[in-house]
């Protein structure tokens, strides 16, 4: 009613966006908070919900254009240049998103958890572009920063398994990972991949067998298809086989 009465009101529009948000009505939740920046952009904690909720919303086409208008009233604020760089990141335009990480980085202060996950999107866009050496690099600063970023020692160990480099230090970083969470398959997976990069057939078998029990997808099959095929198990391998191409491509 108070936004029916007042719709110009700043914070009445605020106020509205947040009860939104919390009952999961997300895409009028971004229609006030926009608002909200148009009344007062200036209204740095407005444009860090919006920006958020249109990242978690999967608005990639939207999130670049306002993340970009934030970072001109914000051009300091390191937040939104990640938010920014995210945002191409995902619309696989690599060479902004490396850009934008490299200028934000320098205004981080004392937020390690900001500069790690910088450098980690630093990094995935730079194993995008093949650029292997820049990629590694970012990846140990991520750590550097916050050694316990799981989604950074996992993608890093996947990305040196797939390269077949530095398999013992992707094996001791993807152990970590499924001593943090034994229950996810994905960390599960990448543990398997790089025991059969380094000839641990059985091994690798036994960890892909748990996550395939957890979850189902394409790569998995195909993983354990090639696993069984090194064990000399050339009937499951195939079974296997057969069911990734049930999968679409992922």
């Amino acid at each position: 009613i108070l936004v029916e009465v007042h719709p110009e009101d700043e914070m009445t529009n605020y106020i509205y966006a947040d009860l939104l948000r919390s009952v999961k009505n997300l895409d009028k939740s971004i229609i006030h908070y926009k608002k909200v920046v148009e009344l007062n952009p200036n209204q740095r904690d407005a444009w860090t919900d919006l920006l958020f909720l249109e990242l978690q919303n999967n608005k990639i086409d939207s999130l670049i254009l306002d993340s970009k208008k934030a970072l001109e009233f914000f051009p300091m604020y390191p937040t939104f240049y990640y938010i920014h760089a995210l945002a191409h990141y995902y619309d696989k335009d690599y060479l902004k998103s490396i850009d934008f990480i490299k200028m934000g980085v320098s205004f981080v202060v004392d937020n390690p958890a900001l500069a790690s996950e910088m450098y980690s999107v630093l990094g995935n866009a730079y194993n995008e572009i093949e650029e292997y050496i820049y990629s590694d690099n970012a990846y140990e600063k991520s750590l550097d920063f916050m050694p316990e970023n799981v989604t950074v020692l996992n993608n890093y160990a996947y990305y040196l398994s797939l390269r077949g480099e530095n398999l013992e230090k992707a094996k001791k970083m993807s152990k970590k990972t499924i001593e943090m969470f034994p229950k996810e398959a994905n960390y599960l997976d990448t543990y398997a991949w790089i025991l059969y990069k380094l000839n641990k057939y059985e091994e690798a078998k036994k960890y892909m067998l748990k996550a395939i029990e957890i979850s189902k997808t394409k790569t998995f099959y195909i993983h354990m298809s090639k696993i069984l095929e090194k064990l000399g198990e050339t009937q499951e391998a195939e079974k296997y086989k057969l069911k990734s191409e049930d999968f679409e491509d992922e």
